[in-house]
C-alpha cells in the first residue's frame, strides 16, 4: 500500500495464484513505482480480494490493518526483532496478523492461511518449491 496526501493506494496485482513469486516481485515493483509517480490506471488500484500491508520495513513490530471495501481481508506484517529464549538463545519473531470480512471468510480459513504463512517465513526454500 502507498499512499498519498489525501487517499491510500492499493496496487492490484491480478492472477496472483497464477503467477511465479519473481514474476509478483517484478509486478510489486513496477506497480509501486508508477503509484508513487501517481500514473495507475483505476484497474490497477481498484477492487482486489486481499491487502498486504507492511509496515514492519517503517520499525512498526505490530499494528491492526483495516480491511479496504470490497475486500475480503489484509495481513499486517510487523517488523522482526530479537528476543531471548528461556535456552539462552537468541530467536527473530514477527508479528503478522489478518483482518477479515467474518461474512465471507470463516476463522478455520485464516487459522490454516497463517499457519502456512508461517512455515513458509520459517522454511523460506519451501516457497520456491511450492
Amino acid at each position: 500500500m502507498l499512499t498519498d496526501h489525501f487517499r491510500l493506494i492499493t496496487p492490484i496485482i491480478t492472477d496472483a495464484d497464477r503467477r511465479a513469486l519473481g514474476n509478483i516481485a517484478s509486478a510489486i515493483r513496477e506497480l509501486a513505482g508508477r503509484a508513487r509517480e501517481n500514473k495507475l490506471k483505476p484497474h490497477e488500484f481498484e477492487g482486489g480480494s486481499f491487502s498486504v500491508s507492511n509496515l514492519g520495513m517503517f520499525g512498526i513490530t505490530e499494528f491492526t490493518a483495516v480491511i479496504n471495501p470490497p475486500q475480503a481481508a489484509i495481513m499486517a506484517i510487523g517488523s522482526g526483532r530479537q528476543i531471548f529464549t528461556s535456552n539462552r538463545t537468541v530467536d527473530t519473531i514477527m508479528t503478522v496478523t489478518v483482518s477479515f470480512d467474518a461474512r465471507l471468510i470463516n476463522d478455520n480459513n485464516v487459522s490454516t492461511f497463517l499457519e502456512t504463512f508461517r512455515e513458509f517465513i520459517e522454511n523460506p526454500d519451501t516457497i520456491l518449491a511450492a
